[in-house]
């Protein structure tokens, strides 16, 4: 026997320690604004386990923009060089 399960979960909501083995964010997280991106990046790796794995994917390119009522926030290399230096203090 087997059941669909959906499950609809904001990620501002996201409340897991250490749950997961790998964290899949393809094309999600580019929909988070700017300001808030840090504290989902924290969140994940929370619940992520000991050696687990995020992979994310993004647009390039730097600020942010609507385009059909949906947010886009485009970055380059040196604002995830920035971000994950943040986030090793956020998360130790």
């Amino acid at each position: 026997m087997s059941r669909d399960v959906q499950v609809r979960l904001l990620l501002s909501d996201l409340d897991f320690d250490s749950e997961f083995s790998g964290v899949w964010a393809c094309a999600s997280l580019l929909h988070v604004p700017r300001l808030e991106l840090p504290n989902i990046i924290k969140k994940v790796s929370i619940a992520l386990k000991e050696g687990g794995v995020l992979y994310a994917s993004f647009k390039y390119g730097l600020g942010e923009r609507n385009k059909e009522e949906r947010l886009f926030s485009d970055y380059t290399e040196l604002f995830y060089f920035e971000l994950f230096a943040i986030l090793i203090w956020l998360v130790l």
